[in-house]
């Protein structure tokens, strides 16, 4: 599950990520205290990530 731009701070939305047997990718340019749950966390701007991604998959 790919996780982007969240506090992770409102429920029921929070827990979403949690309710997954996948594996869990965090995108957020803050750190949310939640990091230790993800198996790759990307502290940085969503779209910056994004485009990022975009351009190697080309």
């Amino acid at each position: 599950m790919l996780v982007m731009g969240t506090s992770l701070q409102v429920a029921p939305v929070n827990q979403l990520p949690f309710l997954t047997s996948g594996e869990l990718i965090l995108i957020n340019q803050e750190p949310t205290g939640l990091e230790q749950h993800f198996d790759i966390v990307i502290q940085d701007s969503v779209v910056k990530t994004l485009t990022a991604i975009d351009q190697f998959i080309g």
